[in-house]
């Protein structure tokens, strides 16, 4: 469990550097009229956004490894970890193929 707690709190601190950057970047932008500000919130927003889908995909290819090791050594709660990795991934291409078509 608290290798889990471990990678969740590396897995956050590692985000933290690219939405720092994003917001730095939006501050900085320099806005007279409503278009160039709409045109620039939807630029920064689109950025967030796949910074998160390439975050959230690499972690579920880090949890596919870990759930290929259970399996290989039969461990207990294998099978569980494999449903809950299905799962997870059609919920990720779901959000995907809705964020995409939005």
């Amino acid at each position: 469990m608290k290798k889990i707690l471990n990678f969740k709190r590396t897995a956050t601190l590692a985000v933290i550097p690219f939405l720092s950057t994003a917001a730095l970047l939006a501050q900085r932008l320099k806005v007279t009229t409503g278009a160039q500000l709409e045109t620039a919130v939807g630029s920064s927003a689109t950025s967030v956004t796949n910074i998160a889908l390439i975050v959230t995909g690499a972690a579920l290819a880090i949890a596919l490894i870990i759930v290929v090791y259970k399996l290989a050594n039969s461990s207990n709660g294998a099978k569980e970890a494999l449903i809950g990795w299905i799962i997870a991934v059609l919920v990720y291409g779901i959000a995907v193929t809705y964020v995409l078509t939005a």
